[in-house]
Order: structure tokens, then C-alpha cells, then sequence
């Protein structure tokens, strides 16, 4: 016990876990402790401090190298790790899950830990709240992260034993003040959760969203990130088939992070940098594994079988996926090179390689996120073709990859991760460190490319939704696209109220007979139409500048019947509507206010 602790103390230092790595006494480190806990068990004073020791220094050995990482695993240190989960002492616990939760950086362990600790047993470890410590239950929560993003285990395990409701009372109960530090990585483990449509749909059902909203208005910058990232898949319309539960793994980086101290670092800052560069790093080799599956094993093979798929329809599916591959595997090369290729002083200019190799290519995401639900639909369509859908699963199983809708989702998701690790990076990062600046600059330039990719979703989308108008309303005489600031934000049909004004109907050619109108509802037009009997078509019945309506909600009361309405004022008098869902006549009064305000303009 005494060694073990003076070994604990020694390891603080990086050059003593080097050392000890390269002595051999990882060997013997997990070969004496399993000599001495079978010898005084769990129950001895002596056993239970053993443990809380060991597996404290585990954790520590396995933080911060890759290299010392890979010989704990050949050692089989995760097996007694694993099986010290199901320990009474709760510290022992906790350092335990805590020194899985480092090995499980390296994508190359996450399987390895799964097979061993079953994944339903960690999720009911992180809910069995009344019983776990504070720290047992934040240390659970970053390992299932890091499993979760690499296996499809996981989001099954939640789901199996009803972990989704109990996240969502572990965000109900928390309080973010107290814990903002346990409320965000909550938040993180319902992102990477959420990427599983099952788990996606069932966090929706619980009710899960507006618990995110309400936490991301909390100032705290990691919390809001994580806020910001769980909202953003949550609220993807993606589709997704089935993968399959085996993972493309990517190999552990090779070679040591040294360690660099500037005025105002710390140890700790250092070694969590080293970890988000190993993250960066490792995710950018998942990701072109990813695209080069896509390539590869799908989109090359079908441009010879034009019977499977059109080439109209293979166009649409993988879109410039080529391009992307091309993109980020020369961006890996370079990022690999300037990780392995560090100064003497083991400085990493991560910020430069970023603004010189990626930053300057990024924009083309814009044709790939434009077309995504084009691509959804064509797959869907396409796999109601008996012979494409088997073609797809004998492909999947054959390569053992994933569901080529998991696959296409992946570009969608890189560009907000690329923001989050990089805004942890320099979070954790001295202003006078050489690669402060570099960082903040590329992390500048990476959410503004972001924000002008949404924008041009919000452009493609608008354009689309205007045109669809222009289409459906036969009369419509104008061009509304020829603005290029206009954007279209809702369209829906609504019931006219009785309370509707006379001279509305008269300047509106609309009988006290009509009872359903149609709005269409841009940043500075409010235009109404009516379907035509027998056709699909619509009859224009006016257009409005939002900027002159006026519009407020009302409770009318007519036949015995107590209804909510919005009664909307313009210089053709007021019409008032109402629609069965309440839910919805609060979303169209928002959206109208906020037009009217100028809210809704672009900048």
C-alpha cells in the first residue's frame, strides 16, 4: 500500500511515468496487485485502501500518453479495472471508472472495454443516483461519452434498461448552479446519444428539449456548448437505418505529447490540452475513415451497377462526399505530422495547421448541407427497391462498417465538433501560450464559416419553401426570391373566426362561407391564399408588409364555445384565426411578432 502510494505521488510527474513505463513495471505493477488483492480481498482495511490507491494510480498512468496507455491494456489491466465496478467502496468505484474513462480515449480500447464491463451495468451505475457519490456519477458519465461515440452498445443500453427517462431526471433534478460542472457533461452524453435515432426520438418524447433550452441560458461556456451541441441533434431530421454493432476502429496515436509549460500553465492544463489533441486528432482519422467508407464500399461500386441506382439518383445521394474525403484525408496528414513533429519544447501550433490546411476549404460544406435532405429522401426512395436495400446490407455486413445513413450524417456533424474541441482547447489554454492566438483565430473563422453555412441552409431552404408558394398559389404574379435578403419562415392553414371584420372579407373576395385561409409567412410578407376546390392549387387572397400588421391574442367566446385566437390587423381591417393545437398559435404569434419587429432579417 505504502509503494503504491509513493508511486502515486512520484507519477505527478510525467518523466516518472515515462520512466516506469520503460522499466517494465507496468508488468509488474498489475502482477502485484493481483497477488496482494487476492490475498486481502475487499473486505480488510488494508484491501479497501490497496484498491483506492491502485486504482487511483491507474487512473493517473493512463491520462496523459498513449504509449502508457497501450501497455496497460497488453498488461490486462481493464479486466481487473472492470471488475473492481462491482466493488462496495465507492472511491475504489469511482477511480476505477474514472481510469477506464481514460483508457476509453484511444478508440482502439472501447471495445475492449465494452466486452468486459457490460454497458447496462454502467448505465445503471450512472443512474443509481441515491446511492452513488457526486464524483462516481460524473466520472460515469464522461466514460459512457467516450464509449458512446465510438459503439452503437451504448444507445442500447439505454434503451434496454430505460437509462433515456432516467437522464432525463437526472437533468430535471440537477441543480445547474450547484453542479454546472456534472450538468454539461449530462448534456454531452444526451449529444452523442442523440445521434442514435431511437435514443434521438425517445429523449424528444420525454420531453427532453425544453431542459436543454433552459440550461443553455445559464453563462457558463462549456454548458452552453454542450447545450448547443445535444440542440442541434435533437433537433436533426435525419434519417437513420440500423448500423451494425461493429465499428470502423482508428488506431491510438503513435508517439508522446510533451509537455510545455508557459507563464500562467499548470500541469493539469497541460495534460487536459494533451487529451483534446488526442481527441482532435483520433476523431479527424474516424471522420476520413468514415468518408473514405463512403467512398469506397458505396458510391464506387454503384457507378457500375446502373440498374441498382440511376446516376441522377447516386448524384444526389453522396453529393461532393469525394471531394470531403480528399479535403480532410491531406488535412489528417498535416495534423498528424504537426502533432508528432513538436518543437523540443513540445509546442503544437494546432491553430496554424488549421488556418493554412482546412479553414480556406470548409465553404464547399455549403453544396453538401444544401443538398442533405435531397440525399435523405433519394435514399429512402431508393431503398423501397428490394434489390438496392439487400445490395446495401450485403455491402455493410460484408465490410463490416456502418449504415450508409449513419455515414452520410458525419459532414453534417464535423464542422460544430471542430468548434467545441477547439473552444476546449483554449479553455484550458494560457493566454500567453505561442498558440493562443493561431487557436483563436481558427476557432473565429471555423463559427463564422459555420454560421454562414446555416445561413446558406437558411437561404437554400427559404428558396425552396418560396418557390413551392409561387407553385401551389396560381395567381401569384411577382417573383418573392428576386430579394436575396428575404427569408421564409412558416406557412400553414389556419380557420377564420366569426369575429373577422366585414371589410376584410369584402376587400378579400371572401364569402362568410370560406372558413379555412392559408398563410405564408416570410421576413417582410404576410401572404394569404385559399385551395381551390378539386385541385391541389391555391387562390391568392392577399398579400401584406408585415412591417404594418398589427397582431394580438385574444379569448372570443361564440355558440357556447371558448376558443384562443390571434386577431391580425391590417390596412384591409382585421381578420382573426385560430387552429385546433393552442401550441401552434403561440409559434405563429412569435413568428409574426418577431417579423414585425425585424427580427427575423438576416444581417
Amino acid at each position: 500500500v505504502h509503494a503504491t502510494q509513493v508511486l502515486r505521488n512520484l507519477f505527478f510527474e510525467i518523466e516518472s511515468q515515462i520512466l516506469f513505463a520503460e522499466s517494465g513495471g507496468i508488468d509488474v505493477l498489475v502482477r502485484i496487485f493481483g497477488l496482494a488483492n487476492q490475498k486481502l480481498g475487499g473486505q480488510t482495511k488494508s484491501g479497501r485502501e490497496l484498491r483506492s490507491v491502485w486504482t487511483n494510480l491507474v487512473s493517473i498512468l493512463a491520462y496523459f500518453s498513449p504509449v502508457i496507455r497501450t501497455k496497460l491494456v497488453r498488461s490486462g489491466v481493464i479486466d481487473i479495472l472492470c471488475m473492481l465496478l462491482s466493488a462496495d467502496d465507492g472511491e475504489v468505484v469511482s477511480n476505477a471508472t474514472q481510469a477506464l474513462t481514460n483508457l476509453s480515449t484511444d478508440a482502439d480500447n472501447v471495445q475492449l472495454i465494452v466486452e468486459s464491463a457490460r454497458p447496462t451495468s454502467l448505465v445503471q451505475q450512472l443512474l443509481s443516483s441515491t446511492r452513488a457519490p457526486y464524483f462516481l456519477q460524473e466520472h460515469t458519465t464522461l466514460l459512457l461519452i467516450n464509449l458512446g461515440l465510438s459503439c452503437d452498445q451504448i444507445p442500447e443500453a439505454f434503451l434496454q434498461y430505460g437509462g433515456i427517462e432516467g437522464i432525463f431526471n437526472l437533468i430535471e433534478e440537477t441543480n445547474i448552479q450547484a453542479k454546472p460542472q456534472f450538468m454539461w457533461k449530462i448534456i454531452y452524453l444526451v449529444a452523442t446519444l442523440s445521434r442514435d435515432e431511437l435514443c434521438r426520438r425517445e429523449l424528444l418524447e420525454m420531453g427532453t428539449l425544453p431542459l436543454i433550452e433552459k440550461a443553455a441560458a445559464y453563462k457558463d461556456d462549456t454548458l452552453k456548448q454542450a447545450c448547443d451541441m445535444a440542440l442541434y441533434n435533437l433537433k436533426l431530421n435525419f434519417v437513420h437505418l440500423k448500423a451494425h454493432k461493429e465499428k470502423a476502429k482508428v488506431k491510438a496515436e503513435e508517439g508522446e505529447i510533451k509537455k510545455v509549460i508557459v507563464e500562467g500553465d499548470n500541469e493539469k492544463g497541460v495534460m487536459h490540452r494533451a487529451r483534446v489533441v488526442g481527441e482532435i486528432v483520433n476523431t479527424e482519422k474516424q471522420y476520413v475513415e468514415n468518408l473514405l467508407v463512403i467512398v469506397k464500399v458505396y458510391e464506387e461500386p454503384l457507378t457500375k451497377l446502373p440498374k441498382l441506382l440511376s446516376r441522377d439518383e447516386r448524384v444526389l445521394i453522396f453529393s461532393i462526399v469525394t471531394t470531403l474525403y480528399t479535403i480532410h484525408s491531406n488535412f489528417l496528414q498535416k495534423l498528424q505530422k504537426t502533432v508528432l513533429d513538436q518543437t523540443p519544447t513540445g509546442i503544437i501550433s494546432l491553430g496554424d495547421v488549421f488556418k493554412k490546411e482546412l479553414i480556406n476549404e470548409l465553404k464547399v460544406y455549403r453544396l453538401y448541407i444544401n443538398n442533405y435532405d435531397d440525399s435523405c429522401d433519394t435514399l429512402v426512395e431508393a431503398m423501397n427497391k428490394p434489390a438496392f436495400a439487400a445490395w446495401l446490407e450485403e455491402r455493410t455486413t460484408q465490410f463490416k462498417s456502418k449504415a450508409l445513413a449513419s455515414l452520410l450524417i458525419t459532414p453534417i456533424q464535423r464542422i460544430p465538433r471542430y468548434c467545441l474541441l477547439l473552444a476546449e482547447l483554449l479553455k484550458n489554454m494560457p493566454t500567453t501560450h505561442p498558440d493562443h492566438e493561431p487557436l483563436s483565430s481558427a476557432l473565429e473563422q471555423i463559427q463564422n464559416i459555420a454560421n454562414y453555412l446555416e445561413d446558406e441552409k437558411q437561404k437554400a431552404f427559404s428558396k425552396t419553401e418560396i418557390e413551392q408558394m409561387q407553385s401551389k398559389i396560381t395567381d401569384l404574379n411577382c417573383d418573392f426570391t428576386e430579394v436575396s435578403w428575404r427569408r421564409f419562415i412558416r406557412q400553414g392553414t389556419v380557420l377564420l373566426d366569426s369575429t373577422t371584420t366585414q371589410e376584410f372579407r369584402t376587400k378579400s373576395n371572401l364569402s362568410s362561407k370560406v372558413q379555412y385561409i392559408h398563410l405564408w409567412l416570410m421576413t417582410d410578407k404576410l401572404v394569404v391564399s385559399r385551395a381551390e376546390k378539386k385541385s391541389q392549387k391555391h387562390k391568392l387572397v392577399a398579400i401584406f408588409e408585415v412591417s404594418k400588421l398589427k397582431i394580438s391574442k385574444l379569448t372570443v367566446e361564440a355558440d357556447g364555445i371558448t376558443r384562443v385566437v390571434l386577431k391580425i390587423s391590417t390596412e384591409w381591417g382585421a381578420f382573426v384565426v385560430y387552429v385546433v393545437e393552442e401550441d401552434f398559435l403561440d409559434d405563429w404569434e412569435i413568428d409574426i411578432s418577431e417579423s414585425i419587429e425585424g427580427k427575423n432579417k438576416p444581417e
